[in-house]
């Protein structure tokens, strides 16, 4: 059978790509690969075509950032697509000026060989009684906070770390007072610029007191029974080689790139279009503490790092997926920089778990009883970003809603405080948690989440509405003498207002409330914050055809049971209402200004994947791009339109004495779930088997 046309792209077109491409650049010998992936170019109207049959979209091609750094005109970046085979098109490129594009794995070690080779840095730790063999160091992006900062140079400022055993939580030993600056793209090779060392407060964390349990020789708590659960038929799902999946109703392709890591695409349930493309577009993780080197912590961790570059090789023996069932697993792909392909085993997994309870009734006067159980299919992956591992899920149920949900652990990364903290009092700041008496220290900070939901119900044409609780006061109808709703005030009005004056009427116990529907009809109407002391949620409705033909269109596209268009909610969740701790100044926000609300919809756009634009690393403010940009340009109508949605959503972590050394899992997430897609609860007919095995009896 033929593979889908949304499949992954597999090691070898990675390489017949990057052959391709190299020829026709220009200063090829030196040209280095930063992204490698599916191009996904499409337009609505492929889009829409594709849902009735995938063949139809354009040949497959490779999307392609890459730069050569050896050229007399200095490091240039070229961006464009690539044949897959010998039968392709030739590539097509364009240089983008002044940009950056995301670090890689390669660039990391070779940023921390630099520091340990520096001459001045080895006197300096001298100095200090400290051997810089042992010195490890995070290259952290400079961002953007001043000129200096320009995109023509390839910076990063790497916090520093010391580790004299290779067992040690290096992170708890951070090493500050000394900052070096590498430019990983200098005309004479890479190299460190500059070092500044304040002599008088070189610090460097004590010797760790916790470990790792696996390593530590420290006595464990009594062993857990075994809690399995099991399918001896085998997994209720099919899962093919490139990623198509199809479960119980539900159908979809599985994706995976350096950048994203997994997403979905052409979801569809019972045949109907629910979404072209589910991802986790980006993550920024700011710091709060205003001291060095933390003021400069503000981490796109997708655009500057990878989610997907960076992802484990999960391994179901190391709790790493859920114990028993049937899980199944998919292989990635990324270009190393060479442009050979990078194979990641195991990339994504694919499982089943018991969702809960599904539904419940037992009628008293009978005392007869009805259930099911639920079940959620997970897929999920794994990445490390350095100090913090975080994996990534969606969660699709039987009862047709999809759980986006981000799970936030790892080492956190610290501090040590010095003499400006010190005095008659304990040391301490109050940008964060002190860790211990030796001045360890974790500063807060924030983590957001970018889910982007291209979403397509029942065809490309659709409509954002608002929905929220209103509260209404009651009329005091008595004291107008009113007993009649033709004898309230304002029963002479139009009909709106007569339906206000009735409302207010017949509230006369204070009890009642409303939902109040807004339809978003621009974009920059549609740039929302959560109110969850409302209720506040959205809806993307059909207003046109569904793909293939539909039955029932009227003016608002498919209708349901209740006259109402079809539609799927957007539920915020655990950290749906999170806000920005910093002031509307802080230097990252020129490229983060997505922050700024917790919901954009924009009308789709091929060129735009990422809500702060392809190239945030070190994009200086006089080169605006991403969501504000947009939306702030164009403005355009939501009505009818083939709508993608951003939900930013994510946790402001205080840090506590408990999340070390290895932060326990905190979870934050959102539901897209159908809200008038269907005539009734599409969970109803589950099977009662699902709920039949064979359970020891109750020693009650």
């Amino acid at each position: 059978m033929e593979s889908t046309r949304l499949a992954s792209l597999t090691a070898r077109e990675v390489e017949c790509a990057t052959r391709s491409f190299r020829s026709a650049a220009p200063h090829h010998q030196s040209l280095v690969f930063c992204d490698v992936s599916l191009f996904e170019g499409f337009t609505t109207a492929q889009k829409e075509a594709a849902f009735v049959d995938d063949k139809s979209l354009p040949p497959r091609r490779a999307a392609i950032i890459a730069a050569t750094t050896g050229g007399s005109e200095g490091p240039v970046v070229y961006q464009g697509h690539a044949p897959i085979d010998a039968k392709g098109a030739p590539p097509v490129m364009r240089v983008v000026p002044r940009v950056q594009p995301a670090m890689s794995p390669e660039e990391y070690e070779l940023a921390e060989r630099l520091i340990r080779e520096y001459g001045p840095f080895q006197a300096a730790c001298a100095r200090f009684g400290l051997d810089a063999r042992h010195v490890r160091s995070d290259p952290w992006c400079v961002g953007w906070a001043s000129p200096e900062d320009d995109p023509e140079t390839r910076l990063c400022e790497p916090v520093l770390f010391y580790q004299e055993d290779p067992e040690d939580d290096l992170y708890a030993r951070p090493l500050e007072g000394i900052v070096l600056r590498v430019d990983l793209w200098h005309p004479g090779g890479a190299r460190v610029i500059s070092m500044e060392e304040d002599t008088r407060n070189v610090r460097v964390g004590a010797r760790p007191l916790h470990r790792v349990p696996d390593f530590a020789a420290e006595a464990l708590r009594p062993r857990l029974t075994p809690l399995l659960t099991m399918q001896p038929e085998g997994p209720s799902f099919e899962l093919r080689a490139d990623g198509s999946v199809v479960w119980q109703r539900w159908s979809f392709v599985v994706g995976f790139n350096a950048r994203e890591g997994c997403f979905l695409s052409k979801v569809e349930y019972a045949g109907r279009p629910v979404a072209w493309r589910l991802s986790f577009a980006e993550m920024v993780v700011p710091y709060g503490d205003p001291h060095s080197p933390h003021y400069r912590k503000a981490a796109f961790d997708a655009g500057e790092d990878g989610l997907g570059r960076n992802a484990h090789s999960l391994d179901p023996d190391r709790c790493d997926c859920a114990p028993g069932g049937s899980p199944e697993f998919l292989d990635a792909c990324v270009a190393n920089p060479d442009g050979t392909a990078h194979a990641i085993a195991n990339a994504v997994c694919v499982h089943e778990e018991d969702a809960g309870l599904a539904w419940k009734h037992l009628d008293w006067r009978t005392g007869k009883s009805v259930a099911r159980r639920g079940r959620n299919l997970v897929v999920e992956f794994i990445t490390t970003i350095a100090n913090y591992t975080y994996g990534f899920s969606f969660r699709l149920g039987t009862d047709a809603a999809i759980k986006f949900e981000a799970a936030l652990t790892g080492i956190l990364s610290l501090g040590t405080l010095g003499p400006p903290d010190t005095g008659d009092k304990p040391r301490r700041r109050p940008w964060g948690q002190t860790l211990n008496a030796e001045g360890l220290y974790a500063p807060d900070h924030q983590h957001f989440f970018v889910g982007r939901l291209d979403l397509c119900v029942d065809g490309l044409k659709n409509r954002l509405v608002e929905v929220e609780t209103e509260r209404l006061g009651a009329m005091n109808a008595y004291a107008h003498g009113a007993h009649d709703f033709k004898d309230a005030p304002g029963s002479d009005l139009g009909s709106d207002h007569q339906g206000e004056a009735a409302f207010a009427l017949r509230n006369l116990r204070f009890n009642a409330f409303r939902r109040k529907e807004t339809l978003l009809a621009t974009e920059l109407e549609a740039a929302r914050w959560a109110c969850p002391e409302k209720g506040r949620h959205w809806k993307v409705e059909a207003a046109g055809p569904a793909p293939g033909g539909a039955a029932e269109l009227g003016i608002g596209g498919r209708l349901n049971a209740a006259g109402k268009p079809t539609a799927w909610r957007l539920e915020p969740g655990s950290g749906s209402g999170i806000r920005l701790a910093c002031g509307p100044n802080a230097a990252f926000l020129s490229r983060a200004g997505f922050l700024g609300k917790n919901l954009w919809c924009t009308v789709y756009s091929p060129e735009e994947r990422y809500p702060g634009g392809d190239f945030p690393n070190q994009r200086p403010p006089n080169m605006p791009d991403g969501l504000p940009a947009w939306t702030s340009a164009r403005n355009a109508s939501l009505d009818g339109a083939d709508l993608v949605l951003w939900h930013v959503f994510g946790t402001t972590h205080h840090t506590r004495l408990e999340d070390g050394p290895i932060m326990p899992v905190e979870r934050v997430g959102f539901e897209l779930k159908p809200d008038g897609f269907f005539d009734s609860s599409p969970s109803m007919d589950l099977p009662c088997d699902a709920c039949a095995a064979k359970l020891p009896k109750s020693k009650l």
